[in-house]
């Protein structure tokens, strides 16, 4: 998606169009004049999209001062339930048109909202017209929000917000000055002077008169107009002046709107003009994520197919292998039986190292070392202490274990038996369970490992 951001100003003079390209703003008078009516204004402005290679993605409208209405309502005594509507209510008492015939939106803080409108039918129609002309709108924003936004990034914590923006060309030469009060970064009042820098002034006044502390006011626009405004001000109050135009701070914050990566104050693109599809302005993003997941699930697919296919010739070729040893171990075998194979491999390995007396490799994973069970009784007698008296009553031999089962006078001297085998070297051995007997004496048992490292010539019957 292009990273060109449009922004269209609506006013009730001609309109303007911001493009924001890189870290360039280019800045157009839609051209009309007294007699151009709404679809003008609107072919005028596709042209001047077109001309900038507009390709259908979602643009900003920006309204002017004039065509918004505001007041700051209190909200301590407003339910959780039908809430938007309340507030709707409790504003309308501060307007002069019904809320009815109006969009609507709030930005509360703790106890207040200040509540931004506009008339509904003047927008709807501009919207209609917009879409008939195949320019999408994703937000609609006063552009004094847009500007405060712009100046509380730049400088937090400020009090107030002095905007300063000189009217469209072909209108008068006049000023329009904008005061919005700032609480923890958060707008709660909103005064549109028009042309009339006295009055801003009082207000100015006004506000930095109720702070108990040093009074921080930033200042956007011109700035040789805006020290009319702030002409004979208390000098407690700072002045941060960001240097930077009206329609700077518009493009910044408008492309961080359309970025998702500013949050909206006030957006009256909802309710009556919410559009049809919200979700449009994502569509492109999502269908290219859409497509990265399949290819991605498709590589998968393919990778797994090709793994499988060599897998596959491996296992061919190592029951190739066992076939082959089958016939040479069982030449007199006619036929080979379908499963099984490898267990009668297995067993006849098993059963030929045993009367070899050799070592020899078992089926599993684990290299063993076979001896013959002889060997390993003789070695186990051959390493049990003489010195005491004990009785052995069974004794059972694996290819890698001995189990001794038998009697000791004393549980010590069962320890000693087990310890015995230890210190040979040729196996590795548990404690012994040992059990007290009604006659006198203890009962052992005990398992013991034989070491792979033992040499089966060791410790050979002579």
């Amino acid at each position: 998606m292009t990273n060109d951001r449009h922004i269209l100003i609506l006013s009730d003079g001609p309109w303007r169009l911001l493009y924001h390209h890189g870290d360039q703003l280019e800045t157009f008078d839609i051209p009309s004049d007294a007699d151009s009516s709404l679809s003008d204004k609107v072919h005028a402005s596709k042209q001047q999209l077109l001309e900038l290679d507009y390709d259908g993605q979602p643009i900003l409208l920006a309204l002017a001062s004039s065509l918004c209405l505001s007041a700051t309502i209190d909200t301590s005594s407003i339910e959780r339930s039908g809430r938007r509507r309340s507030m709707g209510y409790q504003l309308e008492e501060h307007l002069p048109i019904c809320v009815e015939d109006a969009v609507v939106d709030f930005v509360e803080s703790p106890g207040e909202a200040l509540g931004v409108c506009t008339e509904q039918d003047l927008l709807v129609s501009v919207i209609d017209a917009l879409t008939a002309s195949g320019i999408a709108v994703q937000h609609i924003c006063p552009a004094a929000f847009l500007i405060t936004s712009f100046a509380v990034d730049q400088q937090p914590d400020g009090d107030a917000v002095l905007i300063t923006n000189p009217k469209p060309v072909g209108m008068s030469d006049e000023i329009e000055f904008d005061l919005i009060e700032m609480r923890k970064n958060r707008p709660v009042k909103w005064w549109w002077f028009a042309g009339d820098a006295e009055a801003a002034n009082k207000e100015l006044s006004r506000l930095s008169d109720t702070q108990s502390e040093p009074f921080t006011l930033l200042s956007v626009g011109s700035e040789q107009h805006a020290q009319q405004a702030r002409k004979g001000l208390s000098a407690s109050i700072e002045v941060l002046s960001l240097n930077r135009s009206c329609d700077e701070a518009i493009a910044h914050a408008a492309c961080g709107i359309l970025e998702q990566q500013t949050k909206v104050w006030i957006d009256l693109r909802r309710d009556a003009l919410a559009p049809p599809n919200r979700y449009e302005a994502y569509r492109k993003p999502l269908t290219a994520l859409l497509i990265a997941v399949l290819m991605f699930v498709l590589s998968i697919g393919v990778v797994a197919q090709l793994r499988g296919r060599a897998y596959s010739v491996r296992v061919a070729e190592a029951l190739a292998q066992q076939r082959d040893a089958y016939r040479e171990v069982f030449p007199e075998s006619k036929r080979i039986p379908r499963i099984g194979v490898r267990k009668r491999l297995e067993s006849e390995q098993r059963r030929l190292a045993g009367l070899g007396g050799e070592a020899a490799e078992s089926g599993d994973s684990d290299s063993i070392q076979m001896t013959s069970a002889l060997t390993q009784l003789h070695d186990v007698l051959a390493n049990l202490p003489s010195n005491i008296r004990y009785r052995i009553l069974d004794i059972s031999i694996q290819p890698r274990l001995v189990r001794v089962d038998g009697q000791a006078q004393s549980h010590a001297q069962a320890e000693k038996l087990v310890v015995a085998l230890q210190k040979s070297g040729r196996y590795s051995a548990e404690a012994p369970r040992t059990q007290t007997m009604r006659e006198g004496g203890v009962s052992f048992l005990f398992t013991a490992e034989r070491r792979t490292n033992t040499s089966s010539t060791q410790g050979a019957i002579p």
